[in-house]
Formats: structure tokens, sequence, C-alpha cells
């Protein structure tokens, strides 16, 4: 959050993954607690948005995490990750909107490969 206020940013964008998906989205510029996904993808820099999911996708293969949310502020051109440790990130259809589809039908996705994988929690 001090970070967060730190930084003059154009827009507040959030990153969920749930198995091996992940979708980034802006959200509009205010407080960490807005809605976690909504509308179609606004960022303002051509590449922003490449760059969100891709830093996302890395930091849960270095934890081995199957289910995040991650936060980023972006300013100009550039971006700025300032939390990417959502463990049991927030998939309300209030929250997701018009992600919340993509968030079900991901998550079935992931719960059936574990299953039929036998894949359980990832262990360190």
């Amino acid at each position: 959050m001090h970070l967060q206020k730190a930084i003059d940013y154009d827009v507040f964008a959030r990153s969920l993954s749930i198995g091996a998906e992940t979708h980034g989205d802006e959200v509009p510029a205010g407080p960490a607690h807005a809605p976690a996904l909504r509308g179609r993808a606004r960022l303002p820099v051509p590449d922003a948005g490449l760059e969100v999911v891709t830093i996302s996708k890395l930091v849960n293969a270095f934890f081995r995490w199957e289910f995040n949310s991650c936060e980023t502020l972006v300013s100009g051109g550039e971006v700025y990750p300032i939390d990417y440790a959502n463990a049991c990130p927030d998939v309300a259809l209030t929250s997701l909107h018009y992600y919340f589809p993509w968030a079900m039908k991901a998550l079935v996705k992931w719960a059936v490969f574990a299953l039929v994988t036998g894949a359980g929690p990832a262990r360190l």
C-alpha cells in the first residue's frame, strides 16, 4: 500500500492465475479493494498487458503457485509490481464481472486436470 501511494499511476492492473492460465486486466485507478477484473483490457501501454501477465507467470512458476492474484501499477510506459502474493484471490461474481465465466472455466479445467493426473498442491 505504501508503494501504491508513492507512485503517481495511470492504471491499477490485476492479473489472476488459475492453474496454467493467467489473465490480466485494468481496473479503475483507485484503492486496492476495487473490483478485481472489470471490462476488457484497456492498458494504455501496448506491452503492459503482456508484461503484467509475464511477471505473474514467472512469480507463480518460481513459487509453484497454482492459484494467485497479482497487482501492478502502470504509469506512463512503466509497470510497477506491488503485490504478488494473494494466495486466496477473490473470484466472486461481484469482483470479476465480465471475467467470471473465464475464471469458473479455468477452475473446472484445473480441478479436472488435478483429479485425472493426481496432481496435488505444489510441494517444495
